[in-house]
Order: C-alpha cells, then structure tokens, then sequence
C-alpha cells in the first residue's frame, strides 16, 4: 500500500497561503499580532538570525512590528529597534508567477531603507538598494566605537544591487557606502572628519573585494578582501591593507597614531573585531 507523502511548498504556494491567511484574519477580526510575530520569527529562524518581536500588526498597508531585537553573531543582543515601519507594494502578478517579487520601504528610528525586492531560484535580489541612517546609530551597533564611547556625525547612504543566498548571506552584487560630513565627538566637542565612500563587489565565486577612500582630518586609504563564511558578514574574515593619516592631535591620540604621519597597517580580524598591524611609518 502506497502512502502519500506531500513534497515540499514552492516559494509561490507559501506566499499565497500566507497572504490568504492574513486576509481571512483581516475579513474575520480576528488579533493578526501573534500569528504574525510568529510567522517572522519562524522565517527568520529558518535563515540562521535569532529574532523576537514584542508586538507585530498590519494598519491599512504597512506592517509595523515594536521592540525588534537580534543576537549578534557572538551570542550577545543588539541595541532593539523601538519601531519598524514596513510598506509592501505588490507588482502585478507577483503572486501568480514562478519569481515574485515587491517594493519595500522601512523605516527604523531616523533610519530608513528601500529597494526591489524578487525571490527566484532560492535567492532573493535586491535592486536600487537605497538606505540612510545617522551615523550615530554605528556608536550603539560597532563593539570597538561603543567601548570607546565616540559619538559619531553625518549620515549613510547605503547603495547597490545585491543576491542573498538562501540562508540571508549577500552572494554576490556590488555595494557602495558614502558617509557625508563624518565627524567624531571629542572632549564635548566635534572634530570634523571629511566624507568618506566605501565599496565591496563580487561576482560568481571567490572573495568580496573592498576599497575605502576619504577624510581629511582623518584620511584613509585602503583595499582587501573579505571570504563569505557562513551567512553573517559581520563574522566573516577580512584582509588587506589600510594607509591612515590623523591631522587632529586628539583624534591621533584615540586612535594610537602619530600627529600628521601617514602609517601603513596590514588589516585581519573581522568586520566587527578588526585587527591592525602597523608595517611602516612616515
């Protein structure tokens, strides 16, 4: 006797599932809070991120969710998100084809992000990936800028087209980051950094490259590599070297650097636990 054993859902069949449960929530009245902290806590567990929601409701639109909160790649938890606004606008069709895909636009706090967003082939896509925050969000998320206590000023402009693979991991693209009128907060004061701009590209296999270039009170010069290794780039191992120069005696101070002298470092570690070797001095 044969037993029927149902294969796995496709991507189309969960979205429509999805979306026609939300809608026999919305018609019935019935409280869509807690399925849906549910259903995104679930997905995001599916992906590798430890994420909890206190709260999750759909108005009119937008999905908003309060006291977002994720565990960082060592275990520890991020500052939470108080607020996340999310707004999906559905292409024609997205839900009747093999790659769907909308437009999303979030906004947490003073930050915000948009993009194109399509699922195919077991990988989402991200086109005209546009997103801004105040730099002052980075003292709270970078271990190394918290523990020194530096107020950050400017802003981010995050740009670019990128491929996550299943697990959340960015596949390949390219990404530019600029960071307009830097500054670091010294001594109850600001000292003005410059404009800095920042980019990683990679495409088919092998590591993401990366190059920064900006700044005048603090110049920086640098380029290197950093290999895909599990799907958290914030653990992923980087390489290369990174000329820096700091005109303020304050700043050089901080940072372990002579006044007014180009050195040359030989970078390792990660993303978020950097490491520098000095190789030369000028």
């Amino acid at each position: 006797m044969r037993v029927f054993r149902p294969g796995p859902l496709s991507n189309r069949a969960l979205a429509l599932i999805f979306f026609i449960l939300l809608a026999a929530f919305i018609a019935l009245r019935w409280p869509t809070g807690p399925w849906l902290m549910q259903t995104i806590e679930r997905a995001a567990a599916r992906a590798g991120i430890a994420l909890t929601i206190e709260d999750a409701r759909i108005q009119g639109l937008a999905l908003r969710l309060r006291g977002v909160r994720l565990m960082a790649v060592n275990g520890r938890p991020l500052p939470s998100l108080p607020l996340v606004d999310a707004r999906l606008r559905w292409r024609p069709g997205a839900l009747t084809s093999a790659a769907w895909a909308f437009d999303v636009a979030a906004t947490v706090a003073d930050a915000r992000i948009g993009a194109r967003v399509t699922r195919k082939h077991n990988a989402w896509m991200l086109t005209g990936l546009d997103g801004r925050l105040p730099a002052s969000m980075l003292s709270q998320l970078i271990p190394l800028l918290r523990g020194a206590g530096a107020g950050l000023a400017g802003e981010l402009h995050l740009a670019g087209d990128v491929t996550l693979a299943g697990n959340g991991a960015p596949r390949d693209g390219r990404l530019e980051l600029t960071w307009q009128g830097a500054g670091a907060g010294l001594g109850g004061s600001t000292v003005p950094l410059g404009d800095y701009r920042a980019e990683a590209h990679r495409a088919g296999t092998g590591p993401w490259h990366w190059r920064l270039d900006g700044g005048a009170a603090l110049a920086l010069h640098g380029a290197g590599e950093s290999r895909p290794i599990g799907p958290f780039p914030a653990s992923w191992p980087i390489s290369g070297q990174l000329t820096a120069r700091a005109d303020d005696r304050r700043l050089a101070a901080m940072l372990g650097l002579p006044p007014s002298q180009t050195r040359r470092f030989a970078i390792s570690g990660t993303w978020t636990h950097p490491a520098w070797r000095a190789l030369d001095a000028r």
